[in-house]
């Protein structure tokens, strides 16, 4: 069956097909899916992070909204401006 599917018109499948058969692993691919793993996580938690400082946004007053987005929001006197 193996053998069958080797003979597919995808680029990757026999590439794997072999290695399955040869009992190699392709450890550069691997690393690749890795380091593209990591960079959507990283990713994923940048957006989160956004995601949930705008949700924090829509329960803060006009004011107040103003307050945060004149000052530095690293600093954390300037949430308590707003508390």
């Amino acid at each position: 069956m193996l053998q069958k599917l080797r003979d597919t018109e995808s680029d990757r499948l026999p590439v794997q097909v072999n290695a399955y058969l040869d009992n190699t692993i392709d450890v550069q691919s691997l690393l690749e899916d890795s380091d593209t793993k990591t960079a959507a996580l990283d990713r994923v938690a940048e957006l989160e992070e956004a995601l949930s400082f705008v949700s924090f946004l829509h329960t803060v007053s006009p004011e107040n909204v103003q307050v945060l987005t004149s000052c530095n929001l690293a600093e954390t006197s300037c949430i308590f401006k707003i508390l």
